[in-house]
């Protein structure tokens, strides 16, 4: 299983939030790693006084937290994956380091959070 690279954009969200998107290349291993765990049907709600937004799964999902770090940036932020994607069109490599392995391309989208219900 291996990522072989990955690039990060962070954009504004919604309600003061951002929205990170990491995409990137790696082997066919890690396709299932990578679309597993979506909450792809949310619903982002504001509380009064509350840290951050709740995300609301609308897809009866049970959204799971995670830190997300982009090397360059150096800020942590608390994130559910919404999109997991991979393209799974690729050919399988005759010679180099990933010799026998097909190396698809991917993209992951992680929603800034403060709390998950």
């Amino acid at each position: 299983m291996s990522i072989i690279d990955e690039k990060y954009v962070i954009e504004p969200g919604m309600h003061g939030t951002v929205i990170i998107t990491k995409t990137g290349r790696c082997t066919h291993d890690e396709a299932a790693d990578i679309e597993a765990d979506c909450t792809r049907r949310f619903e982002l709600v504001v509380f009064p006084q509350a840290d951050g937004v709740v995300l609301k799964s609308m897809d009866g999902s049970t959204p799971s937290v995670v830190d997300v770090t982009p090397p360059t940036v150096g800020v942590t932020y608390r994130c559910v994956k919404v999109e997991g994607r991979v393209t799974h069109f690729a050919y399988t490599q005759p010679a180099g380091p990933y010799t026998g392995k097909k190396i698809l391309k991917y993209i992951i989208k992680y929603q800034q959070v403060g709390a998950v219900s």
